[in-house]
């Protein structure tokens, strides 16, 4: 069953260019990740906020790539550029 996951990050004003910087050098390994299906980032009119909205196999693939990240160190420097922490939420498709 297909995920789509909802990243939301607020960037500190001051590295919000370096932090979309960052994405587009990551996300062409993350879309030839293992189960991901697509992702694409949105940054709101406030220039700081920003969401990811990924789809995903399952959410057993996206751990393992959330792991992956969080091994090599990725995720701690996508923390420093934020002004807190990530808010990830996992929704399931509904047929309506």
């Amino acid at each position: 069953m297909t995920i789509m996951v909802q990243v939301e990050a607020v960037a500190q004003p001051e590295k919000t260019t370096e932090l979309v910087r960052m994405l587009q050098r990551g996300f062409p390994h993350t879309r030839t990740a293992p189960g991901c299906h697509d992702l694409t980032a949105y940054l709101n009119e406030d220039g700081v906020s920003l969401v990811v909205i990924e789809h995903w196999e399952s959410k057993a693939h996206y751990q393992s790539y959330f792991d992956w990240r969080t091994e090599t160190g990725a995720i701690d420097a996508l923390g420093a550029l934020l002004q807190g922490p990530l808010k990830i939420r996992f929704f399931e498709k509904v047929d309506a």
